[in-house]
């Protein structure tokens, strides 16, 4: 039983669930991807200077703190998903 189940009150019930988007990620992934092609470009194009080092260093750290809060959401939402209506339905008796 989620979280979300445990806390409904009598005759509440839950219409909707959504999870959160992995858009949220895509501007880390992005850093992460030019981290990356820095590395390879200073490697591979054998342009090995401090330089492309301290470029793809910072794409990294950029990158890290963009994706770390967004990861934190995901891992304390509850349950992984998001309630987003929660309503009371009367019932008749």
């Amino acid at each position: 039983m989620s979280y979300v189940q445990r806390v409904l009150q009598p005759g509440e019930v839950v219409r909707y669930l959504g999870s959160l988007h992995w858009y949220t990620y895509l501007p880390g992934l992005l850093c992460m991807l030019a981290a990356i092609v820095a590395i390879a470009w200073a490697q591979l194009g054998a342009h090995v200077t401090v330089f492309w080092h301290v470029v793809a260093a910072l794409f990294a750290i950029v990158a890290l703190f963009l994706l770390i809060p967004e990861w934190f959401t995901w891992w304390t939402t509850a349950s992984f998903t998001r309630p987003v209506l929660s309503v009371a339905i009367p019932l008749k008796s």
